[in-house]
């Protein structure tokens, strides 16, 4: 037989024998069982300290920073990049913007920029879920709390 049929059904061969094995997963069903027998104060309980964990904070102004990740367009260059935009939150300003690398081939290039933004004004912020660090924070921007001022009115007089 010819090298290249050989190698041909050796190949076929490996392919099939994978589609057809398949993968199977056993799922251990105790634990979803004993999961289900808890008791309700136990999910109250963990429901309360969950509503602990999500209160709005109070920023005043200056000390509510974060930062927004920009990410340049999917298989770009940096230097290919010659516009872009970025939306200021109402309330704050931008502290600072620094670029980020990423790791290409043997070497880096620019991935993107962070652009750190800070609070000029008083602001009520709403934590968010942050899955990489599995806990709340205060990562995004807050809404500004109005402050009322009390405006002298019109004076009236008596007139005889």
């Amino acid at each position: 037989m010819d090298k290249r049929k050989v190698g041909a059904l050796i190949l076929s061969m490996g392919l099939a024998a994978g589609l057809l094995s398949g993968c199977t997963v056993e799922q251990d069903t105790t634990e979803i069982v004993t999961d289900t027998k808890k008791p309700a104060t136990m999910a109250t309980t963990q429901v309360e300290e969950e509503q602990k964990k999500v209160e709005k904070k109070t920023f005043a102004a200056g000390k509510h920073v974060y930062f927004k990740r920009y990410y340049n367009a999917k298989h770009k260059y940096a230097e290919d990049i010659m516009g872009g935009q970025i939306t200021i939150p109402e309330g704050y300003e931008i502290l600072d913007i620094e670029n980020f690398t990423e790791k290409y081939g043997y070497g880096s290039q620019t991935g993107g920029f962070d652009v750190w933004f800070i609070n000029n004004q008083e602001v009520e912020v709403e934590p968010i879920y942050n899955a990489t660090y599995e806990t709340y924070d205060y990562s995004e921007p807050g809404r500004v709390t109005e402050v009322l001022k009390e405006e002298k009115g019109p004076e009236l007089k008596l007139t005889p």
